[in-house]
């Protein structure tokens, strides 16, 4: 639990003063506000008790929420996860033949339910979809020299919930900022109490990003009660999509900002939690811009229960689990891509490194399986031709690779569904050159078991390697 609070301390039981702007014409009267923010999940969805023990208390020391700096602490290297099951594209074709892309984004139910939300780094449901929810809250103070003493006039706190939609086709990114939960009380319900909402980014690289229209909402408490959602945008200018300029990418790191604003009363200010984005404009996808939710690892998964990807998913679920097992035989033998901690990379740029992978696998299976390419069968291997880690990575990583693969005959319209799915998903989730991912197998278990059995087919030659249309 995290649990910070802004615009200073006060000490009620001995009437102590504070730093507070005196009241216009009155030197013996000094006002202030003084807001918190927890990250506690038993506090983020309850504004309501934080409003009572404020104004019960004059502060938030019962609950565990001490003041202290303004800002929560930044995260650190993210271990968010998200997967996507390889049969969400089995008989799909080109995405962007779609009337609109099927965004799977957090609606605010959700985001109100998840209790990942609450997580300083929040919930990360696919690349196109953030959101997280920080408790907010704040006290008005007012304070006399004669006679001394201080005493709350109003309290007000939300769940300060953002919401965060990716785009593909464009180099933009939405928000809802939503006060959720909204309780305010006393002074904040005046006309002239405001709660401002600014949208902050900054980072590198091609057009960087910035706050896009509208990036701000300054409103009173009460419109606040009235509507407490806020619409605000990012933006990461850029040139048009070339091959020649490469992705573009620019990486953002943004937050929000926010002031409490009431006449009379010291100005009190939050940064709520930093989120990660990156935009891209990368032409070999088939929307040729876009942008991500970037701080999580995406996996794809197959089954081996899927009949038309059941063999290439024992192949996968062998060399994962029992590599040294698998040809060409070598002890000692580990693949990459079964785990976060140890993923694959994407290979695209690289047109003869992914040939070398090919070829290198190839040349194996009619080494140890002459004439399967006449039964209708595919060589199939692991790791995939358009990774970094395929069969021909010695040749390029060093020596220490050699033989670092899976490979067997299956059925070609089995290798050739697994490798277009791939290939789908590569775009559906903007996975570009170099981006890491793992890959689970589903529906297997025990001991390296044989593939299943079946007669082979013809192989389709429309369908390419890896289903981007590149060698």
């Amino acid at each position: 639990m995290v649990v910070v609070a802004a615009g200073g301390g006060l000490i009620f039981s001995t009437g102590t003063p504070v730093s507070a702007a005196p009241a216009p014409g009155d030197n013996k009267v000094t006002r202030t506000v003084i807001t918190y923010q927890t990250d506690d999940p038993a506090l983020v969805d309850n504004p309501k008790r934080m409003v009572e023990t404020l104004l019960r208390d004059g502060n938030l020391d019962r609950l565990g929420v001490a003041p202290g700096d303004d800002t929560l602490p930044q995260r650190t290297k993210p271990t968010a996860e998200y997967g996507t099951r390889s049969e969400k594209f089995a008989d799909t074709g080109d995405i962007t033949t779609q009337t609109t892309f099927p965004y799977d984004y957090i609606t605010r139910s959700e985001c109100r339910d998840n209790s990942n939300a609450s997580r300083t780094e929040g919930w990360i449901k696919n690349h196109f979809a953030y959101c997280q929810k920080t408790a907010v809250s704040g006290i008005a103070i007012e304070c006399t020299l004669f006679p001394p003493g201080c005493r709350p006039v109003g309290a007000y706190a939300a769940t300060a919930m953002t919401i965060g939609y990716g785009k593909q086709g464009e180099r933009t990114a939405d928000f809802d900022f939503i006060l959720d939960g909204l309780v305010a009380t006393g002074v904040f319900l005046r006309t002239s109490s405001d709660f401002e909402v600014e949208i902050r980014c900054s980072g590198g690289g091609t057009g960087g990003c910035a706050p896009g229209s509208p990036s701000s909402r300054d409103s009173s408490f009460v419109s606040w009660l009235a509507d407490p959602v806020a619409k605000l945008q990012l933006v990461s200018p850029a040139s048009a999509p070339d091959p020649a300029l490469g992705e573009q990418k620019a990486t953002g790191v943004f937050r929000m900002h926010y002031e409490v604003d009431l006449s009379g009363f010291t100005d009190a200010s939050g940064d709520l939690p930093e989120g990660g984005m990156r935009f891209d404009s990368a032409t070999y996808l088939p929307y040729k811009e876009g942008s991500i939710f970037d701080r999580t690892m995406p996996w794809l998964s197959y089954s081996v229960t899927d009949s038309e990807v059941s063999y290439s998913a024992w192949n996968i679920y062998n060399a994962q689990n029992f590599p040294a097992d698998t040809q060409p035989l070598l002890a000692g033998k580990q693949l990459a891509g079964e785990s976060a901690s140890d993923p694959l990379h994407r290979l695209y740029h690289d047109k003869s490194r992914r040939k070398a992978n090919r070829a290198e696998a190839t040349a194996f299976c009619r080494s140890q399986w002459p004439g399967y390419s006449d039964l209708g069968q595919d060589c199939d291997e692991y790791a995939f031709a358009c990774t970094y880690e395929g069969a021909a990575r010695y040749k390029y990583d060093g020596a220490q690779y050699k033989n670092h693969f899976a490979v067997r005959p299956i059925p070609a319209y089995d290798n050739q569904e697994a490798g277009r799915r791939l290939g789908v998903w590569y775009g559906n989730d903007r996975i570009l050159d170099s981006d890491p991912f793992y890959v689970r197998i589903f529906g297997a278990s025990g001991s390296a078991p044989a593939p299943p059995t079946g007669t082979p087919v013809p192989p389709d030659d429309e369908i390419v390697d890896c289903g981007d249309g590149t060698e």
